[in-house]
């Protein structure tokens, strides 16, 4: 007969079968920090590097983006290499606003939606979050060179602020603030834009371990970007390339995406990139793909509405002094005249150089006498029977005939004449200020006409629905005598009208 056990026998039986659990090691959790190294631009310029612009006073740019990224954290060893995370798909929304013309400022959210790799337990560690809140950031971007200023390049210098609220079980937080400090200098050349850019990353140590390819993940980490991006509207190509060099590990980061940009319509554009990644830093995937959508939103040049009594009593004031003017002129008497004004007003191209409108030597006066116009030539001014749709001004630089490079006003022009009968015409009147000769200015009115009527062109709009006239200085907007003046006569003015004017032809596609 077997004795009957005791309860301190039972105690001690269970005190053993426990005891291997109690030795067993409980799994790490990997330590909290921010894996994603993409990192967006949020305003114009390629997706990895911006161009050195800032968005104009007003402007608006929303960009949403989607990434995927195949083995951005593998863990390495003597024997075996653990894919701690071996896809993942992050999303990002971000914003920027233009506040001043050398101020923009800016957000960006990002979102793990997806990840997952080989069980993280087999390492010691414990498993990740599949999905979690990203590292949201702060941008200000200032400008200190702008080609929009007819300064020679972009320059452009970003201050970026990362706030540690996201989800550190994804891997999708650092323990502190993150810093970026970046230049970017770009320009244009032709049809490409490159740029380049250089910065420092600052953020909190984290201690990783040697099997991860580095001691920590920690700052300062410096970066260098180069982008190259074509210009040429609805399709544009990019390429770009982002170096980092981390302070805790000889290897360098780098990412090479190189895609396509496609307009769907003003101020919309889809992209999808995507390429490889080189070197064994956290973050750095073997491969990435970009899809995503943005849109920009620039204020339209001023819009000028009809206001006949004040028009009319400015131009007569003007006519007069033009007249005064005129006298005076005709006085001095004759003055030299170059080959360039008894052949100006066959110039075609609008992005040729304009001539020095200074008089030349031994010249007693900066203009000779006016060459008349057919029949009396004013700026048109619908009737009742001819409805005016919409009317717009695009301004122009001083003895220039080169579009601005962006126009809304000219795709909504151009969006608008799509939804009209083929009645609807556009006339486009071209005028300058009071630099230079008459012949010159009466040239280059003209070119800039043209130069509107080739964009519109560009944008679908029939030749045979524009209509162009050059006024020269004869019919000035504001006076000639302030700097602001003369910025506001040199001008094209643009009418939508239900019916087409009397007196204006149409100008043949060359």
């Amino acid at each position: 007969m077997c004795p009957r056990p005791s309860p301190r026998m039972l105690l001690a039986l269970a005190v053993l079968a426990a005891s291997p659990a109690w030795t067993q090691d409980e799994p790490t959790p990997l330590p909290g920090f921010e894996l994603e190294r993409l990192d967006p631009n949020p305003g114009l310029g390629s997706l990895l590097v911006g161009s050195g612009e800032t968005l104009p006073i007003g402007g608006l740019r929303l960009m949403l983006l989607g990434n995927y990224q195949h083995q951005p954290l593998r863990l390495l060893d003597e024997e075996q290499q653990l894919e701690i995370v071996k896809n993942r798909v992050v999303g990002v929304l971000s914003g920027s606003y233009g506040v001043f013309s050398w101020l923009e400022v800016g957000a960006q959210l990002p979102v793990v939606l997806w990840q997952r790799g080989e069980d993280p337990r087999i390492g010691g560690f414990t498993t990740l979050a599949p999905q979690g809140l990203g590292t949201p950031q702060v941008h200000a971007r200032l400008g200190l060179l702008s080609q929009r200023a007819q300064q020679p390049v972009d320059l452009s210098m970003d201050l970026v602020l990362g706030i540690p609220v996201g989800s550190a079980d994804a891997l999708s937080r650092d323990p502190g603030l993150r810093f970026l400090s970046r230049v970017v200098l770009g320009g244009r050349m032709g049809q490409v834009r490159p740029s380049l850019e250089a910065g420092v990353l600052l953020h909190p140590s984290v201690p990783l371990g040697a099997s991860v390819g580095a001691k920590e993940i920690a700052g300062p980490e410096i970066r260098v970007g180069l982008g190259l991006s074509t210009v040429t509207a609805p399709l544009r190509g990019e390429l770009s390339a982002r170096a980092s060099l981390p302070s805790t590990s000889p290897q360098a980061s780098v990412e090479v995406m190189g895609g396509l940009r496609y307009q769907i319509r003003p101020g919309m554009e889809l992209f999808g990139m995507g390429g490889p990644g080189f070197g064994l830093f956290p973050g750095t995937p073997l491969f990435r793909v970009v899809a995503g959508l943005t849109y920009t939103m620039e204020p339209p040049p001023r819009l000028v509405f009809i206001d006949e009594i004040p028009a009319r009593q400015l131009q007569l004031q003007e006519a007069v002094r033009q007249a005064m003017r005129q006298a005076e002129e005709d006085a001095r008497g004759p003055r030299p005249v170059s080959v360039w004004e008894l052949n100006a007003l066959s110039l075609e191209d609008p992005d040729k150089m304009m001539p020095d409108p200074r008089p030349l030597e031994g010249s007693t006066g900066s203009s000779g006498p006016p060459e008349p116009y057919e029949g009396e030539a004013r700026p048109f001014q619908p009737s009742s029977p001819e409805r005016l749709v919409l009317r717009g001004t695009v301004l122009f630089e001083q003895g220039s005939a080169k579009l601005p490079d962006s126009l809304p006003l000219l795709d909504q022009m151009a969006q608008i004449l799509q939804e009209l009968p083929e009645s609807a015409t556009v006339l486009i009147e071209g005028h300058s200020d009071a630099e230079g000769s008459v012949a010159y200015r009466r040239a280059l009115s003209m070119l800039r006409a043209k130069a509107v009527r080739k964009y519109l062109i560009y944008r679908g709009v029939a030749a045979k629905r524009l209509q162009l006239r050059g006024f020269g200085a004869d019919w000035p907007a504001s006076t000639n005598t302030t700097e602001e003046g003369r910025r506001l006569n040199r001008r094209a003015e643009l009418l939508i009208l239900t019916a087409p004017p009397p007196g204006a032809t149409a100008m043949p596609v060359p």
